[in-house]
This record gives C-alpha cells, sequence and structure tokens, in this order.
C-alpha cells in the first residue's frame, strides 16, 4: 500500500512539474511576443526591461546584443545626419565615421554605402526644387494669380488678414479699397502686400547650396536699382535674415561664410 501511495506522489509530483513547465515556456513565448510588439512600435526602453526579465538565458543575451547593436546604429546614423545636412562629407568626416562603425562592431563597408545613400538622396532632394527656386514659384504664383477675378465674400478677409501679415495692419480696410473698383482682377496694391508677406514668412535656407544660392538671388535685390523702393527693404531684411543663420550652419565651412560675409559686405555697400 505504501508502494502504490509513494507510486502516486511521485506521479502527481511529474504532472505538476510539466504543468509549471508548460506555464513558463507559454510565459516565456508571450514575453517574447510582447518585446517584438513593443520594438515594431519603437518602445526600446519598455523593449529592454521585458527582456531583462526572461529566464532563458541564451534568448536574455540574443536580446541584450541586439540592443547594443541597435544603439551603436543609431549613433552611427546621427553622426551621418549631421555630416551630410550640408550635402557634402569630407574625407576625414567619412574616416572618422568608418572607425567610429568599426569600433562599435558595425560593419564599416555597410556604413560607406549608407553615406552615399545619404549623399544621393539629400542630392535628389535639392536638385528637385533649391529653397530659392520655390519662392520665386510662390511669387510668379502670386502674379499669375493677379488678374483673378474677386468674389465679395473674401475681400474683407483678404484685406485684413494679408495685409496684418504683410505686417502693415489696416483694420479699418473695406476689402473695397485694397482691390481695383474696376473688378478687373487683384489690385497692384493687394498682389504686392501678398508678395511681401511670401517673402518675410519663407522659411530660411539650411544647406550651403540653398544659402548661397538664395543669398545669390536676394542680396541684388536689396537695392532699390533693381526691385523698387517697395521691394528692396523686404529682400535686405530677408538676405539679413538668412545671412545670421548662416553664420551658424556654416561656422566649420570657413570659403562658404566668406562668400556668405561677402553678400553682407555687398548689402553694406548699397545703403
Amino acid at each position: 500500500m505504501k508502494k502504490i501511495k509513494c507510486l502516486l506522489i511521485i506521479a502527481i509530483t511529474a504532472i505538476c512539474l510539466n504543468s509549471c513547465s508548460s506555464c513558463s515556456e507559454e510565459k516565456e513565448r508571450e514575453k517574447i511576443q510582447q518585446i517584438d510588439n513593443l520594438l515594431f512600435f519603437g518602445n526600446i526602453s519598455e523593449a529592454k526591461h521585458v527582456a531583462s526579465t526572461l529566464e532563458d538565458e541564451n534568448k536574455r543575451k540574443e536580446y541584450e546584443q541586439y540592443f547594443i547593436k541597435r544603439a551603436a546604429e543609431n549613433a552611427i546614423y546621427n553622426l551621418i545626419s549631421k555630416a551630410t545636412a550640408d550635402g557634402e562629407v569630407t574625407e576625414k568626416e567619412r574616416q572618422t565615421i568608418l572607425k567610429i562603425a568599426a569600433e562599435k562592431g558595425l560593419n564599416p563597408d555597410e556604413i560607406d554605402i549608407e553615406i552615399d545613400a545619404k549623399l544621393s538622396e539629400k542630392s535628389k532632394q535639392e536638385a528637385a526644387s533649391s529653397s530659392i527656386d520655390r519662392l520665386i514659384a510662390e511669387l510668379d504664383w502670386i502674379e499669375n494669380d493677379r488678374k483673378e477675378k474677386p468674389d465679395d465674400g473674401m475681400l474683407k478677409k483678404a484685406a485684413k488678414s494679408l495685409l496684418k501679415t504683410g505686417g502693415d495692419i489696416i483694420e479699418s480696410t473695406t476689402g473695397k479699397e485694397v482691390f481695383d473698383k474696376t473688378e478687373e482682377g487683384y489690385s497692384d496694391e493687394y498682389i504686392n502686400e501678398k508678395k511681401k508677406a511670401t517673402i518675410s514668412t519663407f522659411p530660411i535656407p539650411k544647406t550651403k547650396k540653398e544659402i548661397l544660392e538664395f543669398l545669390a538671388y536676394s542680396v541684388p535685390l536689396s537695392n532699390p536699382d533693381n526691385s523698387g523702393k517697395f521691394f528692396a527693404p523686404i529682400w535686405k531684411a530677408k538676405s539679413e535674415q538668412v545671412i545670421l543663420n548662416a553664420r551658424t550652419y556654416l561656422k566649420n565651412d570657413k570659403e562658404a561664410l566668406a562668400e556668405v560675409e561677402s553678400y553682407s559686405k555687398e548689402m553694406k555697400r548699397k545703403k
């Protein structure tokens, strides 16, 4: 009888152990699924925390290596983004990035390809449409819009909003005073104010190529002989804004910075 009881206890214990083992395996699978989901949605810190609680030591180490590699890749990609921001990468910058990549256990050849891909992407973006080209296109669009006949419902709204945007607040404007009463289209005053607002609020270029192209176009127009008394101050203010920002963006590029300063001197001579 005692023998039978012992056998029953052993059998029950085995069943319990198998059951516990199955539960443990199921929990591990659930954790791994949770980690994968967190990684998919970019929640790295939470994924690392869940991975640290895995009972399977091999799986835990596997994830640890993954997170180390991912951190290294992120650091290198940040360096690549900074180095390619101006559309160019010097040989010294390239070799520095490749050296750091190798130290972090990444493949330098793959990183070299990534640098070239980033430069190619930057070049395509700039070729598609430079900063000054976009501004010129917007101004042309406004000019081509001159002959459109405004409807009465938008006159007052356009009068106030556009004049305020341009910097000249005219609270009493009735709308009809801003447009030609002949209804042949928009008046010169309206078109000029809209162009002024467009130039004043246009985003500052941030790459060397776009900065220099912008200044090559805008600085000559800061001279009233080239753009007239109304637009010259607007182009001058915008050029000064671009130059001010360029001194920060291009502070490590002496050649480009010298060209920027030459534009600044050119504007001062025209005073």
